[in-house]
C-alpha cells in the first residue's frame, strides 16, 4: 500500500508578510527614484541658472570690452601698429572682484590696419568660465582732415620769398608773415601778406589768411613704429668736411638699401647728430624718411634728385623732427638725372618701379621731381625750397620757410582727399556707429 506524503499547510500570515514586504520595498524604491529624480532636476535647474548667470555676466563683459577698446584707441596715436588685424588682445580682468575677463579684436575689411582704407569693426569679447559672448560694432573716426594739406606750401612761421616762385592748385600760405620779394605765380595767404616794391602776386591775395589746422605731431610715432634705422655713420664721410656725410648717386628703397638692411615698407629712420650734415646728390629716394635733426644739424638735397615714397600716397616722403634749431633744405637743378653718366647707375631696377616701370639697363634719363608730402615738426627748423626744385605734392612746416629761385609746387589733390596714413581722420577718437551693433560669433 502506497503512502502519500503530506506537507504542513502554509501559513496565511507568512504569505501576507511577504506581500507587505514587497509593497514596502516597491514604495521605497519609487520614493528613492523620485528623490533622485528631484535631485537631478534640482541640479539641472541650478546648472541652468548658473549658465544663464554666466551668459549675462559674459554679455556685460563684452559690452565693457568695447568701451575699454574705444578708450584705448583714443589714447594711442599708434593704434594701427600697436594692434594687428583680427588678432585678439590679451585677456584681462575689469577688477579684483570682477567676474570673468574681457578682450577685443579690431578688423578692417581689407585685412590691414596700416593703410589708409578704413572700414573697421570692433569686437568686444566677454568670458565667464566656458561661456563666451561677443558684441561688435562698426567704428567711425571721421574728423576734419587738416586743411593745410590743401596748400602747396604752408608754414606756421614766416615765409620769405625772394625769387620767382610758382604754385598750382593751392596757395603759398603762412600762419604768420608772408613776405613777397619777387613774383609769385599763383595765390598767396598770410597774416599779413607784405608785398615789396619789386614783388607781385598773379593770383588771389588773402590777408589775413584763414586759421588752418596742422596735422598731429603724433604721426612721427606712427611711422617710427614701422621704420628701420639707418645709423648716420653708415653714410660715407665727405672727403673735405668730416662733419658731413654723403648720399651720392644712390638709390634707397624697400628692396635696395646701400646703407643697411632693407625695410619692406620702405620706411627708414635717420638721426643726424648735433652739428652734423647729410647731403643727398644725384640720387633717388624711393622711400619714406624719418629724419631727426640734432641742434645745428642739417639735411639737404642738391643737384638732380628724385624723391617718391615706396608706398605712394599712402605714406609721406618725409617727416622731419627737431627740438632745436636745425636746417632742412630741398634744392635741385634743371639738369636731368642720367643713368648713363659715370659712374653708371640704374635708378629703377626690378622691385623699385618709377611710374610703374622697372628695367635692368642704365640708359634712362629723367627730369628730377619730388612727389608727395613733406612734413616738418619743430618751430626751430628753418627750410629752404629753391634752385629749380619741382614738387608734386604738399610741403608743411612748423618753422620758417624760404621760397627760392625757380621753385614750382604743383599740389597733388589726392593728399587731401585721401591722406597718407596718420594724416587722415582715422586716428584716435573713434566712435561707435549707431545701428551697427551685433551679437557676434565667438572666436
Amino acid at each position: 500500500m502506497r503512502r502519500t506524503r503530506k506537507y504542513p499547510p502554509q501559513s496565511t500570515h507568512a504569505r501576507r508578510g511577504a506581500a507587505l514586504y514587497m509593497i514596502v520595498l516597491t514604495v521605497a524604491m519609487i520614493v528613492s527614484v523620485l528623490g533622485l529624480a528631484g535631485l537631478k532636476v534640482a541640479r539641472i535647474e541650478r546648472k541652468r541658472a548658473t549658465s544663464d548667470g554666466d551668459m549675462l555676466h559674459a554679455r556685460a563683459n563684452a559690452r565693457s570690452a568695447v568701451e575699454l577698446a574705444l578708450r584705448v584707441i583714443a589714447n594711442d596715436s599708434n593704434w594701427r601698429t600697436t594692434h594687428t588685424n583680427s588678432v585678439e588682445t590679451a585677456l584681462q580682468s575689469l577688477g579684483t572682484n570682477a567676474t570673468g575677463t574681457v578682450s577685443w579684436v579690431l578688423e578692417d575689411s581689407d585685412g590691414s590696419l596700416t593703410d589708409t582704407d578704413t572700414n573697421l569693426r570692433l569686437k568686444g569679447i566677454g568670458r565667464v568660465g566656458n561661456t563666451v559672448q561677443v558684441s561688435s560694432v562698426k567704428l567711425d573716426g571721421t574728423l576734419p582732415i587738416p586743411d593745410t594739406l590743401q596748400c602747396s606750401a604752408y608754414a606756421v612761421g614766416n615765409i620769405t620769398q625772394s625769387s620767382t616762385s610758382t604754385t598750382n592748385g593751392g596757395p603759398f600760405a603762412s600762419q604768420s608773415l608772408l613776405y613777397v620779394g619777387s613774383e609769385i605765380i599763383g595765390d598767396a595767404e598770410g597774416n599779413p601778406v607784405t608785398i615789396s616794391g619789386t614783388g607781385s602776386v598773379t593770383g588771389t591775395v588773402t590777408d589775413p589768411g584763414p586759421n588752418r589746422t596742422m596735422p598731429s605731431a603724433g604721426v612721427w610715432d606712427t611711422y617710427m613704429a614701422l621704420a628701420t634705422p639707418i645709423p648716420f655713420t653708415n653714410f660715407p664721410v665727405d672727403p673735405v668736411n668730416s662733419n658731413k656725410r654723403e648720399f651720392n648717386r644712390q638709390l634707397l628703397g624697400a628692396t635696395v638699401n646701400p646703407f643697411g638692411p632693407t625695410d619692406a615698407d620702405g620706411v627708414y629712420y635717420i638721426q643726424i647728430p648735433a652739428g652734423k650734415h647729410l647731403n643727398v646728390t644725384k640720387s633717388r629716394i624711393h622711400a619714406t624718411l624719418l629724419i631727426e635733426l640734432g641742434a645745428g644739424a642739417k639735411f639737404d638735397t642738391q643737384q638732380s634728385c628724385m624723391w617718391d615714397p615706396y608706398n605712394g600716397n599712402n605714406y609721406p616722403c618725409a617727416i622731419v623732427k627737431s627740438s632745436g634749431n636745425a636746417d632742412f633744405d630741398l634744392m635741385s637743378s634743371n639738369a636731368t638725372l642720367k643713368e648713363q653718366q659715370a659712374p653708371k647707375f640704374n635708378y629703377n631696377p626690378p622691385g623699385e618701379p618709377y611710374d610703374g616701370e622697372t628695367d635692368t639697363d642704365e640708359s634712362d634719363q629723367r627730369v628730377p621731381i619730388m612727389r608727395g608730402l613733406f612734413h616738418i615738426i619743430g618751430s626751430g627748423v628753418n627750410t629752404t625750397l629753391a634752385s629749380n626744385l619741382t614738387i608734386e605734392g604738399v610741403f608743411i612746416t612748423e618753422g620758417a620757410l624760404t621760397l627760392g629761385a625757380n621753385l614750382t609746387i604743383n599740389v597733388n589733390p589726392a593728399i587731401f582727399s585721401n591722406p597718407p596714413l596718420g594724416y587722415s581722420a582715422a586716428t584716435g577718437d573713434m566712435s561707435a556707429i549707431a545701428g551697427t551693433w551685433l551679437w557676434d560669433a565667438a572666436p
